[in-house]
């Protein structure tokens, strides 16, 4: 191929890696005009779906943004998501907590933004799972860096600080998801320790009575 052939080939956005950890919450929703998903009411709301929010915390080391995405379990884009999964090795509904690598591949679709601009639908499409945060990192190294060779020589896992830092963004995450449809401490505490205490990054980190727990709670519902 010269240089010129490359003026014909398709313009293909892309492909951006993101290693961290996975965050899970389903709840009940209604499809409301105006307002999209709503926490499903029985009183006020004739029918109900679930809705799934998917949030990664990337590594410390990647200094990357927290990546979000709120899907419908019906939606073409969950679909797309679980297949991947189950490609790289378990049930979906062991996804949560789990270290990862992931990219963003085009559905398929497409939509207008604010600006007129066609852009392509992206879902998470989950390309590795790992054992723990110090394979995920190895993995990140690895690909970032240059191989293996560049991996082995690099820096061991994350300092304190760096870890902490990663344990609270996860933390942030958690108490977002975990604070839907619930408008009290009272409410969201109990769920809140369960999922900590599944969390090792997090358990080494906070407690439900933790000060940067009570705060984020606090944010989440208003207070």
């Amino acid at each position: 191929m010269t240089d010129m052939n490359i003026l014909d080939q398709p313009v293909l956005p892309p492909s951006y890696e993101l290693w961290g950890q996975v965050s899970v919450y389903v709840w009940k929703a209604a499809l409301v005009k105006g307002q999209g998903k709503i926490v499903f009411d029985p009183a006020v709301h004739k029918s109900m779906v679930y809705a799934i929010d998917l949030s990664v915390v990337p590594l410390n080391i990647q200094g990357a943004n927290l990546a979000e995405r709120s899907l419908i379990q019906t939606s073409k884009e969950w679909k797309l998501t679980q297949e991947s999964i189950l490609t790289a090795g378990i049930q979906a509904s062991e996804i949560d907590g789990k270290y990862v690598r992931i990219k963003f591949e085009p559905t398929g679709d497409t939509y207008t933004n604010a600006q007129g601009e066609v852009k392509n639908k992206t879902y998470m499409h989950f390309v590795k799972i790992f054992k723990n945060a110090t394979e995920c990192e190895q993995d990140f190294l690895a690909n970032s860096m240059g191989g293996a060779e560049a991996s082995a020589e690099a820096a061991p896992v994350a300092e304190n600080g760096a870890e902490y830092e990663t344990a609270l963004k996860f933390l942030g995450a958690t108490v977002r998801s975990t604070a839907k449809g619930k408008s009290g401490m009272d409410e969201i505490l109990p769920a809140l320790e369960a999922k900590i205490n599944a969390s090792p990054i997090m358990k080494k980190y906070f407690t439900a009575t933790s000060d940067e727990v009570i705060e984020l709670v606090s944010q989440a519902i208003g207070g």
